[in-house]
């Protein structure tokens, strides 16, 4: 494994109570891996006395075939885990150095797509995140590693938890879990103008391929309410995973505030599969016959418009 550098550390403050610390894994230059090879560590500031379970999260903003270094990520969305005692490890992408919401070539995003592509979709870094953990941070317990995202991010933390055995548990908020037409369309211009391209971003980034092999225990969160990516998309990819997957969905007003929405339950999911009980598929009740995407998500309405009347 590469090794590694702290190059900043922030300490607990009054209204912070945490550690933070940034490391440079050493991966050789031009190697895959480099680019994103920064990672943002969150150590609660008084460790309970057990070890601590660690959750591994990638920075949000990226598209399915490109990744995303952390840079200034904000670590908001993260610290009701490090006040629950989780260490968090925000770790970067290959391929993810350009701000993709401005003006931005297809060139650009296909020479970010082809670094992407040679971290493996990313797994390399993931790969390097959990063996810097359980090399430097004695106090993580090496049977309490889970990922955790949302949307794109969500995307991640699947295929992390699928490729890596060494992950117990994932949670993946709206993720996308699947490559639409449009986004194939695009991944083959992409292939037409970065020839150095030689992965195929269909099947490395694509998390429904590799649904088969999430043996660990994984929330799938979504909501009725949610047009980026729709709560049957969830539920079909919930049903690909099969017995290990546990599928809610939870009053959100939209895409985004679904982590939000289901942090009190996430929080206890986790602590439920760290104490070795799991769940299967919590699809058990629908009173308008055979359970499908379809009227699962027809009942969710009627339970999130029952819930504003109240």
């Amino acid at each position: 494994m590469p090794e590694a550098k702290r190059t900043r550390s922030v300490a607990p403050s009054n209204d912070q109570h945490f550690s933070q610390y940034t490391y440079e894994l050493l991966v050789p230059y031009g190697q895959p891996g480099f680019t994103g090879r920064y990672a943002k560590v969150l150590v609660p500031e008084t460790p309970s006395a057990r070890r601590m379970p660690c959750l591994f999260y990638n920075p949000p903003g990226a598209t399915v075939f490109t990744g995303k270094s952390i840079g200034s990520t904000s670590v908001d969305p993260v610290l009701p885990y490090v006040n629950a005692g989780f260490v968090v490890v925000i770790y970067g992408t290959d391929g993810g150095t350009v701000d993709l919401g401005g003006r931005v070539s297809m060139k650009v995003i296909a020479q970010q797509a082809h670094q992407y592509g040679l971290a493996h979709a990313g797994l390399i870094h993931g790969r390097n995140a959990i063996n810097f953990v359980l090399q430097e941070l004695l106090s993580i317990d090496p049977h309490r590693l889970y990922t955790i995202g949302h949307s794109s991010v969500g995307k991640q933390a699947l295929l992390l938890a699928a490729a890596d055995s060494r992950i117990t548990g994932c949670v993946a908020f709206a993720p996308a879990c699947e490559i639409s037409k449009e986004e194939a369309d695009t991944i083959a211009k992409l292939n037409g103008l970065e020839r150095r391209l030689r992965v195929s971003f269909l099947e490395q980034s694509n998390p429904l391929a590799f649904a088969n092999r999430l043996t660990v225990p994984v929330l799938l969160v979504s909501s009725a309410s949610d047009r980026v990516i729709p709560a049957q998309d969830v539920v079909r990819f919930g049903a690909a995973v099969g017995e290990n997957a546990d599928v809610r969905l939870v009053y959100s007003p939209d895409h985004f505030s679904i982590p939000d929405a289901a942090l009190g339950m996430t929080r206890s999911w986790l602590s439920m599969i760290g104490h070795g009980r799991t769940n299967s598929i919590t699809m058990v009740h629908n009173s308008n016959g055979p359970i499908t995407a379809t009227n699962l998500v027809d009942d969710a309405e009627r339970s999130e418009f029952d819930s504003n009347r109240t």
